[in-house]
């Protein structure tokens, strides 16, 4: 027995006390030093976060600053940004889509709330000197950009608790670069200067939870080592060395431990947060949606996963259907549902690979056709989960049914043409002919099929009458040649009308894709017996077109002349030998030559056509015309007839002027204002612009009529007209109501109902002016005395501002009215506002 283990207890612990104290000094200082450094890993771990999200950010924001903005579609979502200029915020494309620019600050702004949402970190832009006042700093942000200005410091980080859970803060500055100048110059900055910073917010809870987590986990550790060591240092003591290797060799291990845990710790973290970067990343930037539908035993569905397309194929977030998936069904096309519901079933049933098309309707009225591909696995529970991707197939879907629509148009085309079609293969054989063709020759389907070009039953001649051979029968040169033969007139014998009718035959060989040789030739035959009694008519009726008084000219079905009389020559300018051979568009005054080959194309299916243009005299001056234009289908030919309808337009446009226009200054009278205030009304409805209406009247000027007569007056009305002319913009209507008063409206005005407010005041206030200036008025009297008279008048301006169909029009002008005779009534030379007031200041 160790003779040790005989020693008092008082003994014992006098040789233990140093030992135990300078452990206890050990354990205590590893502890703090274990504690400081799991603190400051933490926070370096929690900044490290912060400043990859901020990089991450800035680098978004540098590269929008340096392209000047991007442009997206605008919507409740992404409206325009207010802090621009309004040249800067919006534009349009040729498709007539609204798009607003997203400038740095906005995009930040939008990021912010997406990745918020999916990823909980919120984003704030802030400075001292804010364009937008929501971005106005905190206290901790403020003193963070005062020690970004003084130079003191290049970034900010601190732990803050928010609602019992703690959240990290980094911030760092913006400088300000060439890119950032077109928003921030008028601010007063430079190029390098701080124009503020923008802070990262994000929840550190995971870290400090792990934190603490290794705390308690050290505390443990030191505080077992303590009791460990310390029993072992008792018993060294009354073993002596021999303990001692044990004691080191378990602190050895206890140390291998706790970094074996902190690797394994941080490699678990890294791997997780790959797994879940990796299925996001694989499921935004696919072309569809990957996503997980659930069937619970209760028969309760729900989505656990679904990536960022979901919504826009569904219009859903993700987070609405995480739970339960009916709204998902509530966008299902209710025609479709049933077949949804039975597919679902029948895939659960046996855990057979799901695959259906759907459609489904959104919130606007568009209908989307959709494609699922999944494949289900049974859980724990019963419950039935299915992994799979859903396309949109819409596209697919409309092109099946355009071919679907090219072929039965092909086969309607083959039935219903105005030309007979006949297939025959490489020996001549008919073997298939159209109804029309029937109709032609006077022969069924069944009649023709097996017959060759060269059977004498045809009884085909040519136009002198003279017999038309087989082998020389346009199909059969085709099928020698390989080459198509075109518009060969001959004569065929009908059986039925026991007559020979006229054609016009083309043969096209058909080839195998490589093939040199046709495998098939079609005919088609264009009936033109009617053209050529038509032609016969139209010999005798030349005479009569080349001697009657209205002009007259026919055109091929490409718009060339081809027959011109001596009338429309002489209504031109031109000899008839110069109009031969040109194209209508050389004489009719139309901007897009492509508008006269519409006008073409609608004759020619119409047949007939009369309509009013102008036509080109030789010396450049435009003649008013009036014509009448038929086709011929026979001739594949136009016939024109025209007259000079000049005259009766002068005077159709004076009589238009005198019901439209007033006589004395020229201006749109009541009439035509009304037709204006309507059209404006209308755009203010479509657009939410304002536009506003002024009512005039002259003050003082009554007198100069008693005092010099009317026709000094009328002076007087002539140069205000003129003045308020010119003191508006082209799109802006000056009219003359009656007598001495007279309206001005505005339209297209700014959005703001109180800024454009200001613009139409600072408008009737340069009207009031220019009334105002003094009238140098000259006029010769009845003895041809020259006189000049100079004259001072003021104007009473009554004012309404509005938009769309707020009001009528009488009771627009109504309270125009009633503002400007509050004018009159409060002293004259002055501007009412409807339903307000503005005195000049004189």
């Amino acid at each position: 027995m160790n003779p040790q283990n005989h020693h008092p207890l008082r003994v014992l612990l006098r040789y233990s006390v140093w030992p135990l104290s300078i452990w206890t000094l050990l354990v205590i200082v590893s502890l703090a030093l274990s504690l400081d450094k799991l603190q400051h890993s933490t926070e370096q771990a929690a900044e490290a976060q912060g400043r990859e999200v901020f990089e991450l950010v800035e680098a978004m924001r540098i590269w929008n600053a340096e392209h000047g903005g991007v442009f997206v579609l605008q919507s409740e979502r992404d409206p325009p940004n207010p802090y621009l200029a309004l040249d800067q915020r919006s534009a349009v494309t040729l498709s007539g889509q609204r798009l607003t620019r997203l400038n740095p600050a906005y995009m930040t702004r939008q990021l912010s709330g997406v990745i918020e949402r999916e990823a909980g970190v919120r984003l704030r832009l802030t400075s001292l000197k804010p364009l937008n006042p929501d971005n106005a700093p905190d206290a901790w942000q403020r003193q963070a950009l005062q020690d970004f200005d003084a130079g003191t410091t290049k970034s900010d980080f601190t732990i803050g608790s928010e609602g019992g859970v703690a959240y990290g803060r980094y911030i760092a500055p913006l400088p300000v670069t060439a890119a950032c100048m077109a928003c921030h110059a008028v601010q007063g900055y430079k190029v390098g200067d701080v124009r503020g910073g923008l802070a990262v917010e994000w929840s550190v809870q995971p870290l400090l939870d792990a934190m603490q987590h290794t705390r308690k986990h050290l505390l443990w550790e030191h505080g077992g080592a303590w009791l460990l060591v310390s029993l072992l240092l008792m018993l060294g003591i009354r073993y002596l060395i021999g303990n001692i290797e044990i004691i080191r060799r378990s602190r050895q291990e206890l140390l291998r431990t706790n970094l074996a845990l902190e690797k394994t710790i941080t490699r678990r973290t890294a791997e997780l947060r790959g797994s879940l970067q990796t299925l996001r990343s694989i499921g935004d930037l696919s072309p569809g949606v990957l996503y997980q539908f659930r069937l619970r035993p209760d028969g309760t569905t729900s989505i656990p996963y679904a990536s960022e397309n979901f919504y826009d194929m569904f219009g859903l977030h993700p987070d609405a259907v995480r739970e339960d998936a009916a709204p998902v069904f509530e966008c299902v096309h209710p025609d479709d549902v049933s077949a949804l519901r039975t597919s679902t079933g029948a895939s659960a049933s046996d855990l057979s690979r799901w695959q259906h098309e759907f459609r489904i309707v959104l919130p606007d009225g568009e209908i989307r056709w959709v494609k699922g591909d999944t494949q289900p696995v049974r859980e724990a529970d019963g419950s039935i989960l299915w992994h799979g991707f859903l396309s949109d197939i819409t596209a697919a879907k409309a092109k099946d049914a355009a071919l679907e629509q090219s072929r039965e148009a092909y086969r309607l085309l083959f039935t219903h043409i105005l030309h007979g079609v006949v297939f025959q293969d490489t020996q001549g054989r008919i073997i298939d002919a159209n109804p029309m063709a029937e109709k032609m020759l006077g022969l069924s389907v069944q009649q023709m099929q097996g017959r060759t070009s060269v059977d004498p039953r045809w009884r085909a001649v040519h136009e002198d009458g003279s017999e038309f051979a087989g082998d020389t029968h346009p199909a059969m040169q085709a099928l020698r040649t390989g080459q198509s033969v075109r518009d060969v007139v001959m004569g065929i014998y009908n059986p039925i009308e026991d007559a020979v009718r006229w054609f016009s035959v083309t043969a096209v060989p058909q080839f195998h894709p490589g093939g040199n040789r046709p495998f098939e030739v079609f005919s088609t035959f264009t009936d033109i017996t009617e053209r050529r009694r038509a032609e016969q008519v139209l010999r005798q009726h030349k005479v009569i077109i080349d001697t009657t008084q209205e002009g007259f000219w026919m055109t091929d079905v490409s718009g060339y002349i081809l027959e011109v009389n001596q009338a429309y020559a002489a209504m031109t300018g031109y000899r008839i030998e110069e109009l031969q051979g040109k194209h209508v568009s050389e004489l009719e005054a139309i901007d897009r030559p492509e508008d006269i080959r519409a006008r073409i194309e609608r004759i020619m299916h119409h047949g007939h056509d009369m309509f009013e243009t102008h036509h080109y005299h030789r010396d450049g001056h435009l003649i008013d015309m009036e014509v009448s234009v038929t086709f011929m289908h026979e001739t594949q030919q136009f016939c024109v007839f025209c007259r000079d309808i000049s005259r009766r337009k002068r005077l159709e446009a004076a009589m238009r002027d005198m019901a439209y226009y007033d006589v004395l200054t020229g201006l749109p009278n009541r009439r035509m204002l009304g037709e204006r205030l309507k059209q404006v009304m209308a755009a203010t409805q479509r657009s939410a612009q304002q536009a506003a209406l002024m009512f005039l009247d002259l003050d003082n000027f009554k007198p100069l009529n008693d005092s010099h007569g009317h026709e000094v007056g009328d002076l007087l009305l002539k140069e205000v007209a003129s003045r308020l002319l010119s003191a508006v913009r082209e799109i802006d209507t000056v009219a003359r109501f009656g007598g001495d008063e007279f309206v001005v409206m505005l339209a297209a005005l700014e959005s703001d109902k109180a800024r454009s407010m200001e613009d139409v005041l600072r408008v009737a206030e340069k009207l009031r002016q220019a009334v105002s200036a003094p009238y140098h008025l000259s006029y010769v009297d009845t003895q041809g005395a020259p006189h000049e008279v100079i004259h001072r008048c003021s104007a009473s301006v009554g004012v309404v501002v509005f938009s769309g169909h707020e009001y009528t029009e009488q009771e627009l002008l109504g309270q125009a009215d009633q503002a400007m005779y509050r004018a009159k009534q409060q002293g004259r030379d002055r501007i009412v506002l409807s339903g307000g007031e503005r005195r000049n200041d004189r």
